[in-house]
């Protein structure tokens, strides 16, 4: 699944791993992975998986081809998984919630599994209820709407499978957290809000999405930042602006990188040749300092790991 690798960078940065002692199960094929919030783990047999408890105990056999590490939405905790090839949801008692009769299937959101079959693609609840419409393709859902793709437009469902906004756009994004989507008309980009107003005229290139209200934008070639109202607050003059985040934005200027606040101020000098965006609050950003060398630095442009 396309999700396996992901997955596995995510355990090794978030979770505390733990190797079962290999007599509890077999000599060659035992591993398991405790979150700090669960007490209930995929482990290997065989060659086969299936879900261990802290103390060793056996809650479900190995008899699946992989099982993903538990993932949680409000409160429902489930894992994905394959059997016989195929894509699977199970609780984390084995219990099956989606049987394995899709090609595909991708994490909740909003309560809803996206899921493909014979090129086509629909929703499933976390009951394992399905909807009853099938879409030529589909992004994920978001504030209680997804997009959708009928022939060759995009469109907007609700968590019913209901229209709420019909096709009539060539591209689409999903709604950010304050209610705009990111759309295409005639090649050019603006905003809609949930009642499929115009919010921003269709006048850009290409649009990232909106962080913090703010959303970076490109015309004419060159990158700047405008703002929910669809107010340019940060001129477009760069060649390439990322995502504001942690109050700071990676743009580029005469072929280097370097970070901005809101007020189009240099932070972090534009020095390096390619650089990522700020995680959550706390951490840290990757750059590229030269051909060979990437490194990790704080806030204040500070080298925090991989600095010899």
């Amino acid at each position: 699944m396309k999700l396996a690798f992901i997955t596995s960078i995510l355990l090794i940065l978030n979770f505390q791993v733990i190797a079962q002692p290999k007599s509890w199960i077999n000599k060659k094929d035992t591993i398991a992975y405790f979150t700090k919030k669960s007490e209930k783990a995929p482990f290997s047999y065989n060659g086969k998986m299936g879900i261990i408890d802290s103390v060793g105990r056996v809650i479900v056999e190995a008899k699946y081809d992989y099982i993903l590490q538990s993932f949680e939405e409000n409160g429902f905790h489930y894992h994905m998984a394959s059997l016989n090839k195929k894509d699977i949801v199970i609780n984390t008692n084995g219990t099956i919630i989606i049987p394995a009769i899709f090609d595909d299937i991708s994490p909740s959101t909003n309560g809803l599994f996206k899921v493909k079959k014979n090129g086509k693609y629909s929703f499933v609840d976390t009951t394992g209820k399905q909807m009853a419409s099938w879409f030529d393709k589909t992004k994920f859902f978001r504030g209680g709407l997804a997009p959708v793709k009928i022939k060759s437009q995009w469109g907007f469902i609700n968590t019913r499978g209901e229209l709420q906004i019909p096709p009539q756009y060539t591209k689409v994004s999903v709604f950010s957290e304050r209610g705009q989507a990111a759309v295409q008309i005639n090649g050019k980009w603006g905003f809609i809000n949930k009642q499929n107003e115009l919010i921003i005229p269709c006048t850009y290139d290409r649009v990232r999405f909106f962080f913090n209200d703010l959303c970076a934008v490109k015309k004419n070639n060159k990158w700047g930042f405008i703002n929910g109202k669809g107010e340019v607050v940060i001129p477009i003059i760069y060649k390439d602006a990322l995502f504001f985040h942690c109050e700071l934005a990676a743009v580029k200027i005469k072929g280097r990188y370097g970070y901005i606040n809101i007020s189009n101020e240099f932070v972090i000098p534009p020095i390096y040749l390619k650089a990522h965006t700020f995680g959550k609050k706390g951490q840290n950003a990757m750059v590229k300092k030269n051909l060979f060398k990437w490194i990790w630095i704080n806030k204040k442009g500070e080298c925090v790991s991989w600095c010899n």
